[in-house]
């Protein structure tokens, strides 16, 4: 569709469909990676994102196994420590996939605190876990 709508600027038709395509397919990627919250009690607690390509056939050390089910396990228990709307806030974020307007409308908070509100309450959900000893958690 893009190329039809080009098509009069367009000097090299397959070069530049290759190009958009791949353009395209990392616009996907990025827009699409998000943090996921899952439960420690969950049996698919790990994403795809976790494959270590160094580890053989995808397998993780069984010591880097244990430190990921410890910080779910922190992480639940931090979560479940939340106020209620911040609770629900993350719920709909990363459960719920919702944007932030969506999210806005459904508990009646503007944009601009939704975004504000979320960012606060990973930076400290971050902080804590940093001061507890879980590696790769940044503020």
């Amino acid at each position: 569709m893009r190329l039809h709508q080009h098509w009069n600027e367009v000097v090299t038709p397959r070069a530049w469909l290759f190009r958009c395509v791949r353009n395209r397919a990392f616009n996907h990627l990025r827009d699409h990676k998000r943090e996921t919250l899952t439960s420690p009690d969950t049996p698919d607690a790990y994403a795809a994102s976790d494959f270590d390509p160094k580890s053989a056939m995808g397998q993780e050390a069984p010591d880097d196994v244990l430190a990921k089910l410890e910080a779910a396990g922190t992480l639940h228990v931090l979560v479940q420590e939340l106020e209620e709307r911040d609770r629900e806030m993350l719920r709909l974020k990363y459960v719920e996939g919702m944007t932030y307007s969506q999210i806005g409308e459904r508990i009646d908070m503007s944009v601009g605190n939704v975004g504000w509100r979320l960012h606060h309450v990973l930076k400290n959900l971050a902080d804590v876990l940093r001061r507890s000893g879980v590696e790769g958690a940044r503020g």
